[in-house]
């Protein structure tokens, strides 16, 4: 494989260099994010609900913040039976600055390390 964009640190096999350099390919090209801890606010609803719906799939440990912990239990049961996927709730007021603190700290280990934040 050779490196192919200086605006992007990948590289890329010749055959999807040539997919990648047409204009008229439509071809996606996704990072992997499996594993990688991803924390979302206001994950009860609109768009924070959409992000955990569209990472999800992709294999992500979510972490879901909104005040309303009956809609972060919904959404949780949904994308366990659906993806499968490896959920950490929690209740909070993100305008509460020592809530948020005392959260992140009381995070269990294997959560402690967050990869991607959706501050919404």
């Amino acid at each position: 494989t050779r490196s192919f964009s200086p605006d992007y640190n990948f590289t890329a096999s010749p055959s999807l260099q040539s997919k990648i350099q047409n204009p008229k390919s439509k071809i996606l090209l996704m990072v992997s994010i499996q594993d990688q801890i991803v924390l979302i606010t206001g994950a009860s609803s609109g768009i924070g609900e959409a992000c955990a719906k569209l990472f999800a799939p992709a294999g992500v440990k979510l972490i879901l913040v909104a005040r309303r912990k009956e809609r972060l239990e919904q959404l949780a049961a949904q994308l366990r039976q659906e993806y499968s996927s490896e959920i950490h709730l929690l209740q909070m007021d993100v305008r509460d600055r020592i809530a948020v603190k005392s959260a992140l700290q009381s995070l269990p280990e294997p959560w402690s390390n967050i990869d991607i934040l959706i501050n919404n």
